[in-house]
């Protein structure tokens, strides 16, 4: 399943932003929400890191 991640935490963001790819396997630790669907979809399951308690990993290499 697919998940829309917010991250509230700089650094983790910055990660992200540099490293990860499409396609790569990323372990994700944080508060799980669904926001409301929209008149185009349904409701769109999201997972929030905040600076205090999350965590992200990028488990596998870009191209695997």
């Amino acid at each position: 399943m697919w998940h829309r991640i917010v991250c509230h935490n700089d650094f983790l963001t910055d990660l992200l932003e540099r490293r990860a790819r499409k396609g790569q396997l990323v372990f994700v630790r944080g508060a799980s929400e669904v926001r409301p669907g929209t008149d185009q979809g349904p409701p769109e399951p999201e997972i929030v890191v905040s600076a205090q308690d999350g965590d992200v990993r990028i488990l596998t290499d870009t191209g695997r």
